[in-house]
């Protein structure tokens, strides 16, 4: 039973150290995350936590992770389901919108949104290997 200092990050935001028994699973990781940062996180789901690309099982042991010093963990919070939205009756007849324009299919040279490859590499993804992956892939994320 020896402490490990782990490096933790919410989404993009800067890494903050935990320091938790290495014998604890990641259950217990998570749940100590929320009660660190409730107005982050939902207390009424634990999230996600994920280690260079893996997301770690609840069960699993945090010393037979594997998680140097240098490493950190990311915490991908649960999506929380969208709100119902009030349907609105307008009073007087409006022109219908003109339908939503298809996205510009990415150029055969170009490269990715920047903010798909930020979020890519805040799951723990190093930044050229997201490039190389999206490029591969014809900038399609999915």
């Amino acid at each position: 039973m020896a402490p490990a200092e782990l490096k933790l990050r919410i989404g993009s935001a800067d890494p903050f150290p935990l320091e938790i028994d290495d014998e604890e699973t990641v259950e217990a990781l998570a749940v100590m995350v929320i009660s660190m940062m409730p107005e982050q996180l939902d207390e009424e789901e634990l999230p996600r936590l994920v280690h260079k690309g893996k997301v770690l099982k609840h069960e699993e042991i945090i010393k037979d992770l594997g998680i140097q010093s240098t490493d950190f963990v990311v915490v991908v919070p649960k999506k929380a389901p969208a709100a119902p939205a009030a349907p609105a009756a307008p009073a007087t007849p409006v022109a219908p919108a003109a339908p939503p324009a298809a996205p510009p299919a990415p150029a055969a040279g170009g490269s990715a949104p920047p903010e798909v490859i930020a979020q890519l590499c805040a799951m723990g993804f190093d930044r050229p290997k997201v490039e190389q992956a999206l490029s591969a892939a014809f900038n399609n994320p999915e």
